[in-house]
């Protein structure tokens, strides 16, 4: 900000450096979108922190949370008993998000921009398999034509690419 203030610098040069910065945004939010590992390098991943009523320390600890906050965040959530948790995961923003046993529905999306949350699919209790035969009942031959996919209900929703034309 305080660029554009020192003299020394011309008005070329501020809109070079402008452009410069523009196009570096653009390129990091393109490869953050269209390449899986390089998106959860950038943004990081949901860190699972009780998994089937029982505490994962060291995942906590990758966290940065202290018991404190793991108890904090638990009661927040409305969660006095953590063997009744089947799964809390810590979110990219910090938030907790806690799935109780016998919870209605997963809230996770199993599939999102092509990829397959391996996580989600073992709190369904379901595996790949059953996943590529749902998606073939659907006419979806690739897990890279899902843009989101959720399992709600007990039935999988899926938006594929191709939905994104349809509101034009």
């Amino acid at each position: 900000g305080g660029v554009i203030y020192n003299p020394a610098i011309t008005m070329a040069q501020f809109i070079v450096i402008l452009l410069l910065w523009s196009l570096l945004i653009m390129v990091t939010r393109y490869l953050k979108i269209h390449i899986h590992w390089f998106g959860k390098f950038v943004e990081g991943d949901p860190i699972t922190i009780v998994r089937n009523g029982k505490l994962l320390v060291e995942n906590c600890l990758k966290a940065n949370l202290s018991a404190k906050d793991v108890d904090f965040k638990l009661r927040t959530a409305g969660v006095y008993d953590i063997s009744e948790v089947k799964r809390a995961i810590v979110e990219r923003n910090g938030s907790v998000t806690v799935l109780q046993y016998g919870a209605g529905s997963i809230r996770y999306p199993v599939i999102i921009d092509g990829q397959i949350d391996p996580d989600v699919l073992e709190v369904m209790d379901k595996n790949q398999e059953w996943l590529d035969e749902t998606l073939k009942q659907q006419g979806i031959t690739s897990v890279r034509d899902v843009y989101m996919a959720t399992f709600r209900n007990s039935q999988l929703q899926v938006v594929t690419y191709d939905q994104r034309n349809e509101t034009d």
